[in-house]
């Protein structure tokens, strides 16, 4: 006789969301976060990742939960320098999926005035 208890902890993940967009999108709400491609899931600060810039591009975003810390690098490959300091950051709650309870998300937009050249950029959280 006797009882056993057993718990568990669930943890859900949030999307790293990214945009290359040739006609700039509003980002400043859940709907238009989510309307950018998922990058990753489940990212932590050091994460990196390479983003492609096509050609044309006039506006890049950078989505992702703002329980980590603030980008710490963008690197422009071709360029071969620091890019960080074009990006406008703000906050955005963002909902989860099938409209669960927004988080609060760091957004990083950068918007050219002409298109941009075909380049890659380095990010790191």
């Amino acid at each position: 006789a006797g009882s056993v208890t057993d718990t568990m902890t669930v943890t859900g993940k949030r999307y790293l969301y990214v945009g290359t967009n040739t006609v700039a999108q509003d980002v400043s709400t859940s709907e238009g976060i989510r309307a950018l491609t998922p990058k990753a899931l489940g990212v932590s600060n050091g994460h990196s990742f390479s983003l492609a810039i096509p050609s044309g591009t006039t506006q890049i975003v950078i989505a992702y939960d703002a329980s980590l810390r603030e980008l710490t690098k963008v690197d422009s490959v071709g360029l071969q320098t620091s890019v960080l300091g074009t990006f406008e950051h703000t906050t955005v709650a963002v909902e989860g999926a099938n409209g669960y309870t927004a988080k609060n998300y760091h957004v990083y937009v950068y918007t050219a005035m002409i298109g941009l050249d075909a380049d890659t950029y380095n990010v790191t959280i």
